[in-house]
């Protein structure tokens, strides 16, 4: 007999994953060798919170779909 208790919940999360989210503005500042503070603007997954290092579809740790619409700035 098969045990199929649990399949719901990864059925859920793999729809969720499918639904496109917006990525996450976050914002750090940091300081240059000479000593200046340099204010950064990086995006994160909103699902995971790993850091985006380009206009990809998916996050690639966790493979939440991303939406890009009207997200500007290079990124």
């Amino acid at each position: 007999m098969f045990d199929y208790m649990g399949d719901d919940e990864i059925i859920c999360k793999a729809i969720e994953k499918a639904i496109p989210k917006k990525p996450l503005t976050v914002f750090a500042d940091s300081i240059t060798p000479e000593g200046s503070i340099v204010g950064r603007t990086a995006l994160v997954c909103p699902s995971c919170n790993s850091f985006l290092v380009e206009r990809q579809n998916y996050c690639t740790k966790c493979r939440q779909v991303l939406d890009w619409k009207e997200i500007k700035g290079d990124y």
